[in-house]
């Protein structure tokens, strides 16, 4: 019996302990819970307070926005307005400053594109007068490395007996080139060949620089003459205009008749 009772209260106290265990976790598991509620609380609360936030720079933008474009407006206004008070200025003096001031402008215009011509021009003349100078430093290199082959081939053989070729040339004005070197007797020796090729390279190369020199310079000068009638031009004073009522009045007035000569009267 009394081991019965013992086994029954050990049961007990086994179920009671038991049921607090299961009370404990339900609490906590209402702990829980309740915490992850107030954490989404207190996130929508960040969120919707974020929200309010970003709805409020937007209309403050917005206002912003508003207000700059009605002070443009307002500036507009006035600077149109200011602009027909100036033009209701002009009307009285015939546009005269008016037109000094475009005038004006107009030669600055020009001034800065004769400037642009001018400069793109020195530009293309000291490309061509780089390459030229390339051009010559390659045909000296060439030279001497000719010289080099000339005096070895001289050391080599003996001089030879036959006279030098005689090369003719025309006046370059009249536009005719140097005979060719192939023109040469055949028993001309191979330095004085070479020396004439070179010279004839030389020649046609200093031809060409002067060509185009010449060619930029009278294109430049055609230029600034055109500019200079253009300019001529619009600065020229212009024709009074006539009100219709003054030409009307020189239309109708009587055309004097010349007096007679003297040789006319008879005394």
């Amino acid at each position: 019996m009394r081991r019965q009772l013992a086994a029954q209260q050990q049961r007990e106290q086994e179920e009671a302990a038991l049921a607090a265990v299961e009370e404990l976790q339900r609490q906590e598991e209402q702990e829980k819970q309740a915490q992850k509620e107030r954490e989404s609380q207190k996130q929508r609360e960040i969120e919707m307070q974020q929200a309010m936030e970003l709805q409020r720079a937007r209309e403050a933008e917005e206002a912003a926005r508003i207000q700059h474009e009605q002070e443009q407006e307002v500036l507009r206004n006035k600077r149109l307005a200011d602009e027909l008070a100036m033009q209701e200025k002009l009307k009285p003096q015939q546009g005269e400053d008016l037109l000094e001031l475009q005038r004006r402008q107009k030669r600055e215009e020009h001034a800065r594109q004769r400037a642009e011509r001018e400069k793109a021009v020195k530009m293309q003349m000291q490309q061509e007068q780089e390459q030229e100078d390339l051009a010559f430093r390659m045909t000296q290199q060439m030279n001497s490395h000719f010289s080099v082959d000339d005096d070895s081939d001289d050391s080599d053989r003996e001089p030879e007996s036959s006279p030098m070729p005689v090369v003719a040339s025309a006046p370059v004005g009249n536009g005719q080139e140097r005979l060719s070197v192939s023109q040469a007797p055949a028993t001309a020796p191979r330095s004085s060949l070479v020396g004439d090729v070179k010279r004839e390279m030389i020649q046609k190369q200093q031809q060409e620089h002067q060509r185009r020199r010449e060619a930029a310079l009278k294109q430049e000068q055609q230029t600034r003459q055109v500019e200079m009638e253009q300019q001529r031009v619009r600065e020229a004073p212009r024709e009074v205009e006539v009100a219709p009522r003054e030409i009307e009045v020189v239309r109708r007035a009587p055309v004097k008749k010349p007096a007679a000569p003297m040789e006319s009267f008879e005394f």
